[in-house]
């Protein structure tokens, strides 16, 4: 991390240390539960890819520490959508579709738990997009689906409960660290809800983004877990006060926040766990008319705007120093 006060990183001067190459186009990755930059041996994360095997990499030198291969009932390789690593660090969960793979990381290889197994009807539907596991519940873990269902389920792989109010499929799942609220969000769906576990299937709260295409928009909470950071696909990022009351009418949060981060679609925001640090992420496809090509090449297909004045694929970082409540934040 650079520090704030440099201006290297407001330069465009920051690079990255490391770089891990996969092969193709990358479905998901999650950081090992137990990571301390203190102790090497718990810096890892796992990541996946189209058509490749799960991998375990290390986040110091860049290296591949093991494999989990994913083989479905023909004994071909099948890359999973989603990725989670149980509270203690010993198993790794991977969503498919209609199934999960269970890994004890401890055994890299072929070798994983099917649930349900092959032969019993799935509890869940579609392609398990999302998964989030809490140290305040252990054995707990909820997936998300395309199919607009949230469902938990506990060790060895019961169902507890299945959630039904997103607009789209699916595409994130996050525990607020005390574990008795879940919050979703899901592809070209505006509504991020807040879910209370034990009561499933009351939606408790409703925050709302702008949303406008397919593209992941990956939210995050602070580590007291008031506050709920969300993008936009206006490149804008709105902060929500978990501890504001809903409307009585339609249970919504209003933003208490909002200022403009990136010139093109915000997709991620992230909080650091141990400074007042934000980063974001900005980028998607942007797609030029065939009309527009066919009179360059006769073999014209839809491309790449390369000259689009707000195309913009950039990680930028935040000082939230500035009290959340003045709705001004210094970008660095």
């Amino acid at each position: 991390m650079p520090r704030l006060n440099e201006s290297e990183a407001a330069e465009g001067g920051w690079q990255p240390v490391v770089n891990m190459p996969e092969s193709d186009l990358i479905y998901d990755m999650c950081w090992y539960p137990s990571m301390n930059s203190a102790d090497p041996d718990t810096c890892c994360f796992a990541a996946c890819s189209r058509d490749n095997p799960v991998r375990l990499w290390d986040a110091f030198t860049g290296q591949q520490r093991a494999q989990y291969a994913p083989y479905n009932h023909l004994d071909e390789l099948q890359a999973p959508y989603s990725l989670a690593f149980s509270p203690d660090g010993s198993r790794l969960y991977c969503g498919f579709e209609r199934h999960l793979r269970v890994f004890d990381i401890h055994r890299p290889g072929k070798q994983s738990e099917r649930r349900p197994r092959i032969g019993v009807k799935p509890s869940q539907g579609g392609i398990i997009a999302a998964l989030a596991c809490t140290p305040a519940r252990p054995g707990v873990y909820a997936c998300g689906s395309y199919n607009r269902t949230v469902c938990l389920f506990a060790e060895p792989g019961s169902m507890l409960a299945c959630m039904r109010g997103q607009l789209g499929g699916v595409t994130q799942l996050q525990f607020s660290p005390c574990g008795n609220l879940l919050y979703s969000g899901g592809r070209k769906d505006p509504e991020i809800h807040c879910w209370d576990v034990r009561r499933p299937g009351v939606i408790l709260a409703t925050m709302r983004r702008v949303v406008a295409t397919n593209q992941r928009l990956q939210f995050d909470l602070d580590p007291g877990g008031r506050y709920l950071l969300s993008p936009c696909y206006t490149g804008r990022v709105r902060v929500f006060d978990l501890k504001t009351p809903p409307a009585p009418t339609n249970c919504e949060i209003n933003y208490c926040a909002e200022w403009q981060a990136h010139a093109d679609a915000c997709n991620t925001v992230s909080l650091s766990p141990t400074c007042p640090v934000l980063a974001t992420c900005s980028g998607q496809r942007h797609i030029r008319s065939m009309l527009a090509d066919a009179s360059s090449s006769s073999s014209s297909t839809y491309s790449e705007d390369e000259t689009d004045q707000n195309v913009e694929n950039r990680l930028r970082l935040f000082s939230l120093s500035t009290c959340l409540d003045n709705s001004r934040f210094a970008a660095n």
